[in-house]
């Protein structure tokens, strides 16, 4: 009679090893780094795409000028190749639209007569002249002549951007500008009800960046400029204390901020 005793076998290991513990970690360090870089990409990316809108604008900007001679939104006879919109204060649904003044200037209109409100006259001629895409109302969407949405003016690539045109003329003690001369600019930012877009859109470090890649590196001078809606954005030459109009020579981006807190102005453009 055989009495030895069958061997019981192992049970099955259900746990990792420390090599798989291993793998999955990398693994998920490699997703997340990948997730990560996707995003700062996709910002790189947004940042990027302002300039680009501007010079696409700019080079729309100037084409109708050689092709009308005037500019979008004070064209003076903007009716006679598009036709004459029953009202300057109702929404602008086809071609037809109404003219601007003719003085060179693209300034805030109030509807009177066949004179449109420029600022979004502006964006309604071009698409008309097929330079840019969209559709535009050209007049205000809001309380205030220059209240400013999707309906009248062009958006970015970053979520809720809006475009804005405007002659902003010489600047002196407005709270919201540095002092300084700004022509006729075109500004980019975030929304504000029934406002243009001066709400801040970039951090401080993004846009002290952009600054530096195509200006002066300023946020008070040059051809790129901040609003100072907000002031969290700019300081004094100390970097700490809050910058005010009148520092628009000395004044420097507060990099150490975070969040979205600068919106901008390209300078003199037309």
């Amino acid at each position: 009679m055989n009495l030895a005793v069958t061997p019981i076998p192992p049970k099955p290991h259900n746990g990792f090893t420390l090599v798989e513990l291993s793998v999955v970690l990398v693994i998920i360090g490699l997703l997340i780094g990948g997730v990560m870089l996707g995003k700062d990409l996709i910002r790189a990316s947004e940042i990027s795409s302002i300039i680009s809108d501007k010079e696409k604008f700019s080079a729309a900007v100037y084409s109708f000028q050689t092709k009308y001679n005037a500019l979008p939104g004070d064209m003076r006879d903007a009716q006679t190749y598009w036709g004459g919109a029953a009202s300057c204060t109702t929404a602008q649904t086809t071609l037809a639209t109404c003219n601007g003044d003719g003085d060179g200037f693209i300034l805030k209109g109030y509807g009177s007569g066949t004179i449109g409100n420029e600022i979004f006259l502006f964006w309604k001629h071009l698409a008309n002249a097929e330079l840019i895409p969209g559709k535009y109302t050209g007049i205000t969407d809001g309380t205030k002549t220059y209240s400013t949405t999707k309906t009248n003016a062009p958006s970015g690539k970053i979520d809720g951007s809006l475009w804005y045109a405007e002659t902003f003329g010489t600047k002196s003690g407005d709270p919201w500008s540095f002092d300084g001369d700004y022509g006729t600019m075109l500004e980019f930012g975030s929304p504000w009800a029934n406002e243009d877009p001066w709400r801040p859109i970039l951090t401080a470090k993004e846009m002290w960046a952009l600054d530096s890649k195509i200006d002066d590196g300023k946020p008070g001078t040059g051809s790129l400029m901040v609003t100072m809606a907000g002031t969290n954005c700019t300081a004094k030459t100390n970097g700490v204390t809050t910058s005010t109009p009148s520092d628009s020579q000395t004044a420097v981006y507060r990099t150490t901020s975070t969040g979205n807190i600068c919106a901008l102005r390209f300078t003199n453009l037309f």
